[in-house]
Formats: structure tokens, C-alpha cells, sequence
């Protein structure tokens, strides 16, 4: 299930298909060929050639302090 409250702007990527990339490589294309931050709190959508798969993506930065 997915919140949106708190989520600032969703952004469909209509030009990326590519279904078989992991979080870290979307987020050099998204700051590559669309000039956005993906840690800025935007949710990034994209569809598959055929269409029948959708894939969301929210990045959150986590801080991990080491004592």
C-alpha cells in the first residue's frame, strides 16, 4: 500500500522502460537525463514497453550516526 501524504511531486518518466534497472542506476538517469534530485522527496514513475508492469520509485536518505 502506498501514503501519499507527505509526498511532494510524482514525475512519470515517459522515456525509460528499461524494467530490470535496481534503485541506484534509475537514480543516475533521473539526475542524468532529467536534471532532478531523486533525494528530494519526489516519487518517479515509469512503465515497461508493453505497458503492463509500473514501477515507483521513492528515495529516502537515511543518516545512520556511529557512536
Amino acid at each position: 500500500m502506498l501514503t501519499i501524504s507527505g509526498l511532494k511531486n510524482f514525475y512519470y518518466l515517459p522515456t525509460f522502460h528499461d524494467m530490470r534497472c535496481k534503485a541506484p542506476r534509475v537514480s543516475e538517469i533521473i539526475r542524468s537525463r532529467y536534471h532532478r534530485d531523486p533525494l528530494q522527496g519526489d516519487v518517479y514513475i515509469f512503465m515497461s514497453k508493453d505497458q503492463k508492469k509500473v514501477k515507483m520509485i521513492y528515495y529516502v536518505l537515511l543518516w545512520n550516526q556511529m557512536k
